[in-house]
């Protein structure tokens, strides 16, 4: 009985091992996809602590019949240049171009010859009223918009609770 256990157990680990490796040879880089910015200023604290307050009143309401987040570039960057210090190494950008939002986050993970990266970009065209995503890479590969749209509602109620995705 113990022993059909440890080898289904053993099965189960290999198959896991398995799979992190294929999946991390397929999406994680050599080299990050943004340089590394500056460390965050206290304008930098200020411009999040306001882009917090502002998701907070947006999120608020059950409905949200109503309610518009507007953001700003500096306010985006700001976040990403504070988020660096509770995850070190994590560099990120927004900026426009061309009418189009392009983000990109770039964030070190060890791996079993060195570090590696793994690379995400994505793109919001201009729109008005629901936000829609133009494009979306995880390292080289293209994903559906729609799946990475499911994936960071799933993970933002997973991570912050409350329906905040």
């Amino acid at each position: 009985m113990f022993r059909g256990i440890f080898r289904s157990l053993l099965v189960l680990f290999v198959v896991i091992g398995a799979l992190v490796l294929g999946i991390g040879a397929l999406v994680l880089q050599d080299r990050p996809l943004v340089e590394n910015a500056a460390p965050p200023s206290a304008e930098d604290v200020a411009a999040t602590r306001q882009l917090v307050r502002n998701i907070r009143s947006a999120t608020a309401s059950p409905s949200g019949a109503g309610k518009w987040l507007q953001t700003d570039v500096a306010e985006l960057n700001s976040a990403l240049r504070l988020t660096a210090r509770f995850l070190p190494g994590l560099r990120g950008q927004v900026v426009v171009a061309q009418g189009v939002l392009r983000g990109q986050v770039s964030v070190p993970l060890r791996w079993w010859r060195g570090r590696k990266w793994l690379n995400l970009s994505g793109e919001v065209p201009p729109f008005e009223g629901v936000v829609g995503l133009r494009e979306v890479r995880i390292g080289a590969r293209a994903i559906p918009p729609d799946l990475a749209v499911f994936v960071a509602r799933t993970g933002a109620n997973l991570v912050l609770g409350g329906g905040f995705g």
